[in-house]
C-alpha cells in the first residue's frame, strides 16, 4: 500500500495517494515515514503550513523511537538506521518554514540537516534565502524600509543632509538618496568648510550609521549577512564540482550556444524535457544563488563580488528555457548598484537601463502596478538621474527625476535630487517653487 500511495503521489494523484497512505497508517506503518509522506503531499498542494504541522509530527515520531531504543539492542540498531530520515524531514521542515515566512527556524533546521546533507547544493541555497529573507524582515522590523518598499528611516525623510555655516554663509548639504555615491564621501567634503562642533556632529552621526549598518549583519547568532555569502559561496563549489572540466557556467553557457545551433524543433523538445531534467534543476539554483550572492555582497558593502555575482545571474537567466523579466531585471538592478558605488557609472547606466526596460515590460502584462513595484522603479530613475548629475548631464537628469515623479508623485528622494539639480544650475527660484509645493502637503 506504501508503494502504491507513492506511485499515485508521483502521478499526480494526491487525493488517492492521502487514503492509500491512511489505509498503511492503520495497518501499523511506521508514523515516522507516515507524517513525512503526509506533510510532502500537502507541499504539493501549496499547504505549507499544514505540511509543517506533518513534518514536525515526524520529528516529534522519530525522537519518541529514539528515547525508547535504550530498552533493547534491536530497537537501537533500527534508530541508527533511521537517522538519514531524520536528517531529510528537518530539511523537509526548514523548507515549510521558510515559505510560511520563519526564517530563523527554517535556519536551525537546515544547519541541523546539513549534517547529512552538505553534499547538496539545494540545502545550501535555502539557508542563503533564510539570511536574505530574516536580513529584509529586519529591516521592516526596526522600520528601516516600509511596506512600499523605499527606505523610511529618518536620513531619508529629511530634504536636507544638513546645514553649515551661519548668516550670509550659511548654505544647505543636499544628498540625492540610493544616488550610488557613498555617504562617507558627502560627510568629508562638509567637514571641510564646517566649524569644529559641526564637524563632531558630523562624525557622530557617522558613527551611528556604523553601528546600526554592523548590525544589519548580524541578526540573531550565526544567522547573519556573512554566513548567508559563504553559504552562496558552498553552492557555486558544489555546481563546479559537477563539471569539474570548465566549471558549472562555463559549461551551461557552452552547452547553450551548441543548442541554438540546432534545428528548431529539435531544440524546442530538446528544451521541454531539459526543464524537467537534473539540469534544469541544478540551473534554477545557480540563478537563485547567484542573486542571493548579489543582494548580500550589496548589503555587506561588497561591491565587486556582487557584480560579478550580478553578471553571472544575468548569463544563466539568458541561458534558461523560460525568461523570467523578474529575475532579470532584479539581477539588472544588483549589477546598476555595483557598479554605481564603484563610480563605473557608464556601466551603471546601461544596467540600469535594461532593468528600466524589463520593470516596464512587467508592468505591461500585469497592468495594475503594485506599490512596491512603482517605489523600485522611481529609485532606479532617481539612481539614473545621479549618475547623469555626476556625469554633467543635468537636462537628461531632470527628464529621469520626472519620471521617477511619475511613479511616486511626491518621492522625497526624486524631490531632493530635484532640488539639487535645480541649485547645481544656478536656479534657485525653481527650487523654491519645488520646496513651496512640497511644504504645503505638511
Amino acid at each position: 500500500l506504501c508503494l502504491k500511495a507513492n506511485l499515485e503521489y508521483l502521478r499526480s494523484n494526491h487525493r488517492k495517494a492521502i487514503k492509500l497512505l491512511e489505509s498503511c497508517s492503520s495497518s501499523g506503518l511506521d508514523k515516522g515515514i507516515y507524517f513525512n509522506n503526509m506533510g510532502c503531499i500537502h507541499h504539493i498542494l501549496g499547504q505549507h503550513r499544514c505540511a509543517s504541522m506533518y513534518f514536525a509530527r515526524s520529528l516529534d515520531a522519530y525522537q519518541t523511537e529514539k528515547q525508547s531504543s535504550a530498552q533493547g539492542t534491536k530497537k537501537r540498531q533500527r534508530n541508527v538506521s533511521a537517522q538519514p530520515c531524520v536528517y531529510n524531514v528537518l530539511l523537509n521542515s526548514g523548507v515549510q518554514l521558510l515559505h510560511t515566512g520563519r526564517p530563523k527556524m527554517a535556519y536551525s533546521c537546515f544547519q541541523e540537516a546539513a549534517l547529512s546533507n552538505y553534499h547538496k547544493p539545494r540545502l545550501w541555497m535555502y539557508i542563503a534565502e533564510c539570511v536574505c529573507i530574516a536580513h529584509e524582515q529586519y529591516l521592516q522590523e526596526h522600520f528601516l524600509i516600509s511596506d512600499t518598499g523605499s527606505l523610511s528611516s529618518v536620513a531619508a525623510r529629511r530634504l536636507t543632509e544638513g546645514s553649515t555655516g551661519d548668516a550670509s554663509s550659511h548654505r544647505y548639504i543636499l544628498d540625492p538618496c540610493g544616488s550610488g555615491i557613498d555617504k562617507d564621501i558627502w560627510a568629508g567634503k562638509s567637514m571641510l568648510d564646517c566649524g569644529p562642533e559641526d564637524a563632531d556632529h558630523l562624525l557622530e552621526s557617522k558613527k551611528e550609521n556604523e553601528s546600526r549598518h554592523m548590525e544589519t549583519q548580524t541578526l540573531s547568532g550565526s544567522l547573519s549577512l556573512e554566513s548567508g555569502l559563504r553559504a552562496t559561496s558552498n553552492v557555486l563549489f558544489l555546481l563546479d564540482e559537477a563539471r569539474p572540466d570548465m566549471g558549472f557556467i562555463a559549461a551551461i553557457c557552452s552547452e547553450a550556444k551548441k543548442k541554438s545551433n540546432t534545428d528548431g524543433k529539435a531544440q524546442t523538445e530538446a528544451d521541454n524535457e531539459d526543464t524537467m531534467s537534473a539540469e534544469g534543476s541544478l540551473l534554477a539554483i545557480g540563478q537563485t544563488t547567484l542573486l542571493c550572492r548579489a543582494y548580500l555582497a550589496l548589503w555587506m558593502n561588497n561591491w565587486a563580488v556582487a557584480q560579478q555575482a550580478g553578471l553571472d545571474a544575468l548569463k544563466l537567466l539568458d541561458v534558461g528555457h523560460v525568461k523570467d523579466c523578474k529575475s532579470i531585471s532584479i539581477a539588472h538592478t544588483y549589477v546598476a548598484e555595483s557598479c554605481f558605488r564603484q563610480g563605473k557609472l557608464k556601466e551603471g547606466m546601461e544596467h540600469a537601463m535594461h532593468a528600466l526596460e524589463k520593470q516596464d515590460e512587467l508592468a505591461t502584462r500585469n497592468q495594475g502596478e503594485e506599490n512596491m513595484a512603482k517605489a523600485l522603479r522611481c529609485a532606479m530613475c532617481v539612481n539614473v538621474a545621479t549618475a547623469r548629475i555626476s556625469m554633467g548631464d543635468t537636462q537628461e537628469a531632470i527628464h529621469s527625476i520626472h519620471k521617477a515623479l511619475q511613479y511616486v508623485p511626491h518621492s522625497r528622494e526624486a524631490i531632493r535630487a530635484l532640488l539639487f539639480v535645480y541649485l547645481k544650475q544656478g536656479n534657485v527660484d525653481k527650487a523654491l517653487e519645488v520646496l513651496k509645493r512640497e511644504m504645503k502637503r505638511f
